[in-house]
């Protein structure tokens, strides 16, 4: 499956692959200044860690976990790599949580997503502009139709 990472000024498309983590990028991700402690993540027994890449690059261009709880996906974390929090960077969050969307539908669960988050404006607006809706306090979800737009605009089409 190949998803569609656009640039910020959204002048550029590019096909994503999402491949799970080894333990040899969670040992180079500890050197490259990430946010969250993905080594944590990859541990756990629960979690499902994936990095996207740009086809054809090995440069992780972001990272997401999640696990499967009854009849949905819950997102616990996602971010994109410190090069791409600069203005050239790459656009990684709505693919990822694509990526989730796509995994939702593949289980069987309908593409019912929540995702869990810090609870801030940009944060929250973001999500909305997503199709995500409010799920009390700290988690916002997809309903299947907002997951299969999610997929639309995210699947990429083109080889």
């Amino acid at each position: 499956m190949l998803l569609c990472v656009y640039t910020k000024n959204n002048k550029e498309v590019y096909p994503g692959i999402v491949k799970p983590i080894s333990a040899q990028d969670v040992t180079t991700i500890a050197k490259q200044g990430w946010f969250f402690e993905w080594e944590k993540e990859y541990g756990h027994p629960l979690r499902h860690v994936y990095k996207l890449l740009i086809k054809g690059t090995n440069d992780i261009e972001g990272l997401v976990s999640f696990e499967y709880e009854d009849g949905f996906v819950l997102v616990e974390y996602l971010e994109a790599a410190p090069h791409n929090l600069k203005e050239d960077g790459l656009k990684v969050g709505a693919p990822l949580i694509a990526f989730a969307c796509k995994q939702s539908f593949d289980i069987g669960f309908q593409g019912y997503v929540l995702i869990s988050i810090k609870w801030n404006e940009r944060m929250i607006r973001y999500y909305e502009d997503l199709g995500a809706k409010v799920f009390g306090v700290g988690r916002m979800g997809f309903h299947p139709v907002d997951s299969m737009e999610l997929l639309k605009v995210y699947l990429y089409k083109g080889e």
